[in-house]
C-alpha cells in the first residue's frame, strides 16, 4: 500500500520514483519487490547520468506502473538505496570512471547492462517481455493486479 501512495505522489509532483525512506534500502533487499535501474557514474553531474534521469522522470507513470526505482550511484555517492557505492560497484564489476546503467529485475538478476542512458521505450519494452511482468499484466487483465502471489 504504501509503495503505491508513494508512486501515486511521485506522480502527482512530478518527481520520479525512486526508494522512499518507506521502501525496502538496499539493492538486494529490493528484490522480489521492485525492478531496478542501477546507473553508475564517475560524477553526480555527468551528463550521461543527467540524461538518464531525464529519461526516467519523463516517463514516470510507465516506470511506476513497472515497479521500477532509480538508484543512482556516483562519485562516493548512492541516491535511492542504502547501499554503499564501493560495495556496489565491486559487486557489478563497474570501475569508479566508469558510467554503465543496469536494469535488474524482480528476480534480483541483471537483465540489461548497456554503458550509457538507456530510454525511456527501450526500458519498457524490456521489463514487458520480463517473465514476472508478462504475469502481472495477465493477472490485471483477468481483474487480478491485487492478488497476493
Amino acid at each position: 500500500m504504501i509503495r503505491y501512495l508513494a508512486a501515486a505522489a511521485a506522480l502527482l509532483l512530478g518527481a520520479p520514483a525512486v526508494a522512499t525512506p518507506d521502501d525496502l534500502r538496499t539493492v538486494s533487499a529490493m528484490q522480489n519487490h521492485n525492478r531496478v535501474l542501477l546507473v553508475f557514474a564517475p560524477r553526480l553531474d555527468d551528463p550521461r547520468l543527467a540524461a538518464q534521469r531525464r529519461a526516467f522522470d519523463g516517463a514516470a507513470l510507465a516506470m511506476a506502473e513497472r515497479d521500477l526505482l532509480l538508484v543512482q550511484v556516483a562519485g562516493g555517492q548512492v541516491i535511492g538505496a542504502h547501499d554503499k557505492a564501493d560495495k556496489l560497484r565491486t559487486r557489478h564489476h563497474v570501475s569508479p570512471g566508469d558510467y554503465r546503467t543496469m536494469l535488474i529485475g524482480k528476480d534480483g538478476e541483471v537483465a540489461m547492462s548497456i554503458v550509457g542512458p538507456i530510454s525511456a521505450g527501450h526500458l519498457v519494452q524490456r521489463i514487458d517481455a520480463m517473465p514476472m511482468r508478462q504475469d502481472e499484466m495477465r493477472r490485471a487483465r483477468a481483474g487480478k493486479a491485487g492478488a497476493p502471489g
